[in-house]
């Protein structure tokens, strides 16, 4: 096998258990979200928390190979926090989730 396909291969194996851990990452943060919303009340924060995952953990299925892509949409989540102080508790949550799920797999990409 020349040194070339080795890579290829290495990196494409390497990118199917990145996207694999992102998917389980993304199912552990659906239960999550789904028992806070049973709960009500205060959960619901909780709720909205873990629901802003859903799109970030997408995201990085689909650019595992791109994490650059994956830097600038944390990136994007941080430099929404600056106003943190002008955001309802609401707002803050969805961001900091955002800001989780993608820091979290561009850090499991590094």
């Amino acid at each position: 096998m020349n040194f070339d396909l080795l890579i290829e291969k290495t990196l494409s194996n390497l990118d199917a258990k990145n996207q694999e851990f992102f998917s389980v990452r993304a199912k552990g943060a659906k239960k999550i979200e789904a028992s806070a919303r049973a709960k009500g009340g205060p959960s619901l924060l909780t709720a909205q928390h873990f629901k802003a995952k859903e799109v970030p953990y997408r995201e990085c299925i689909k650019n595992v190979e791109n994490p650059k892509f994956i830097e600038a949409k944390a990136d994007q989540c941080f430099s929404k926090l600056r106003s943190w102080k002008s955001m309802t508790q609401a707002e803050f949550q969805r961001v900091m989730g955002e800001l989780e799920a993608y820091g979290e797999c561009f850090i499991k990409l590094k």
